[in-house]
């Protein structure tokens, strides 16, 4: 679950980045440019554990009757609705202002979806699948992150 997280924020995080290199460029040094990098992937990190241990809570706060087997599927389809979201809200900012309809949002949409897809095993081995070969690339991500840390770790030294 950890790579999963990993790969879901890391995506978004990088995506973001690329955006803003071109101008880095102009403007920086590599050195100023890799401990820019290196500063968004320790952040990263940081989130990627927050984010793990929020859905760990969610884990132990949700009964076991209905979570069964089904956590991963819940966390999976809460990853994928989160970064769908995260694109609506960067196509449109004003949505986060919007906290209370993105609240309803989320109600009606994610639990009755997450409720009803754990009925179909055929799913639930699609969102394990998809969940195994995402976790390679999270575990990539990791990777990286201990390199910018240790990158970041130097620089402040």
């Amino acid at each position: 679950m950890l790579a999963i997280t990993a790969f879901a924020i890391h995506s978004w995080t990088i995506f973001n980045m690329l955006v803003d290199v071109p101008a880095w460029i102009l403007q920086m040094n590599l050195g100023e440019l890799t401990g820019a990098i290196s500063y968004s992937l320790v952040y990263a990190l940081a989130e990627t554990f927050l984010v793990m241990a929020g859905l760990l809570a969610i884990g132990f706060l949700i009964p076991a009757r209905v979570r069964k087997d089904n956590f991963l599927l819940w966390a999976t389809l809460f990853f994928l609705w989160a970064c769908g979201l995260a694109l609506a809200v960067f196509q449109d900012p004003t949505l986060t202002f919007r906290k209370q309809w993105l609240a309803r949002v989320f109600v009606f949409t994610y639990f009755p979806l997450a409720g009803g897809l754990s009925l179909w095993p055929a799913l639930k081995r699609g969102l394990a699948w998809l969940a195994e070969r995402l976790s390679l690339l999270g575990w990539l991500y990791l990777g990286l992150d201990a390199a910018g840390l240790l990158i970041v770790i130097i620089r402040n030294l």
